[in-house]
């Protein structure tokens, strides 16, 4: 423990009241870091859940248009009937329909 004593050997009162703001600010600058930490974890968690639903829809519009196109295809249409039925281009209709288009994220043994 500080002890505020004069070379006189009063009692600083000054200096007693600036150590006493100086840990004050310390305490209250610690506290300051762990409120801001814990919003900017909240920020990013809503940010990161934006982004993860942002994504799993487009994958789900991909998948749900590969399965349209493939059913369509299953059922005797051709490409370019299917490019018409669907809007979307022939291009596309052609890469989705074609397996050697297709790339494997990993090694096949």
């Amino acid at each position: 423990m500080l002890m505020f004593y004069k070379e006189d050997g009063s009692y600083d009162i000054e200096a007693f009241y600036k150590q006493r703001l100086i840990d004050e600010y310390q305490e209250g600058y610690g506290v300051g870091e762990d409120i801001g930490q814990a919003n900017g974890i909240k920020i990013g968690k809503k940010q990161g859940i934006s982004i993860g639903e942002t994504r799993g829809r487009k994958l789900d519009q991909r998948l749900e248009r590969t399965n349209i196109i493939t059913n369509l295809s299953n059922r005797g249409l051709s490409n370019d009937e299917i490019a018409n039925v669907t809007s979307i281009s022939i291009e596309e209709v052609e890469k989705i329909l074609d397996p050697d288009s297709l790339k494997l994220k990993r090694k096949v043994h």
